[in-house]
């Protein structure tokens, strides 16, 4: 009897790492064939609504922590020209070394790290420059309506290219190879960089999706759903009303028209199954629009990934130090060439 007790933990915990091991696979290996037969990406033109005034910028760099491998500093930009455009981010890069690949990191929806310092402390051992972005204003107030988040991602997007500007500065950051990782919140608006800056060639979007709208309706994440509510009730909308409204106003920044400029080769996803914040619909759009990029799938909840953090970090890890090596200049959409507009097709209601 005691042996057979002792055989029940044992048992359990195969039968969990079958189940969990069966979740962690990469998907999107049977991408359709492009034009020249190897399932490389079909580019096409784009919006080139997140063009930007490129004045001059002033920096000012406060030092956070110098280690014997790493100096992490908080960096503020302002515009000389307008000096009410003022961006913060925490950067942090190798003392050591040729110039080091630069990853952005977005911050979740609530502008709080989300987790992100757990990545940049990683990723600046491991050689790695980071920009972390700050994001000082809330995105959902209800009182200011659609058009603020809107304008807020529009704002963020921007801001990741004034970063690469500034970087292209620093003898220490090797711009050619730049990348961009986002969780929650921060996977849509890293998405729309990666699909629209010329200058980033690689995409981790993790607990991300596409459609906006859709996200907006359908999360049932507690700041969203008080956000939707207060807003139907002081427009006096319907759910359909809601939706038709933030598909019209969202349309240029939602990261499902601007997919078919990932480059499915060099963007990763990791997704939740059991996912409550960012609807399967919205995930499944995203990863099937981007081309079928390989992703991640955990058998969690939104913030129960958390568990997983290590292994995340380690595969994310994995793909940055494979898909940051010196590659030619990369030939898809750009914004200098994007002038097409989103999409006319909406998704219907």
């Amino acid at each position: 009897m005691d042996d057979r007790r002792r055989l029940h933990p044992v048992l359990i915990g195969g039968i969990l790492l079958v189940l969990i091991t069966g979740f962690f696979r990469y998907s999107g290996w049977d991408r359709e064939p492009g034009p020249d037969g190897t399932g490389s990406i079909r580019k096409v033109a784009i919006s080139g609504s997140f063009d930007y005034h490129q004045g001059p910028m002033s920096a000012s760099l406060k030092l956070i922590e110098e280690t014997s491998d790493s100096t992490t500093y908080h960096l503020t930009l302002k515009d000389s020209l307008k000096p009410a455009d003022t961006i913060s981010a925490f950067y942090s890069h190798p003392r050591n070394g040729p110039p080091a690949p630069l990853v952005i990191l977005f911050p979740a929806l609530g502008g709080k790290t989300g987790g992100l310092p757990y990545f940049t402390t990683y990723l600046k051992r491991k050689g790695f420059a980071c920009l972390r972005l700050e994001r000082k204003e809330k995105i959902l107030i209800a009182s200011r309506g659609l058009e603020h988040i809107r304008e807020a991602i529009h704002r963020e997007v921007v801001q990741a290219s004034r970063l690469i500007d500034w970087a292209g500065t620093r003898q220490e950051v090797d711009t050619t190879r730049v990348a961009v990782l986002g969780i929650s919140m921060g996977a849509l608006t890293a998405s729309l960089a990666a699909a629209t800056e010329e200058r980033i060639g690689s995409a981790v979007l993790i607990l991300g999706g596409g459609d906006l709208p859709r996200i907006l309706l359908d999360s049932e994440k507690g700041t969203i759903r008080s956000f939707r509510t207060t807003l139907m009730r002081q427009n006096g909308w319907s759910r359909r009303e809601l939706l038709t409204r933030a598909r019209q106003t969202l349309r240029e920044v939602d990261p499902l028209y601007y997919a078919s400029g990932l480059d499915p080769d060099r963007t990763m996803m990791v997704e939740a199954v059991f996912d409550k914040v960012i609807p399967a619909a919205s995930r499944y759009v995203l990863w099937s629009r981007a081309g079928r990029p390989p992703r991640i799938l955990l058998p969690l909840g939104h913030l129960s990934t958390i568990f997983l953090a290590p292994y995340i970090r380690w595969k994310v890890f994995r793909f940055l130090r494979s898909s940051l090596l010196p590659s030619p200049a990369r030939t898809g959409p750009t914004r200098a060439k994007a002038m097409a507009g989103p999409p006319s097709s909406i998704p219907s209601p």
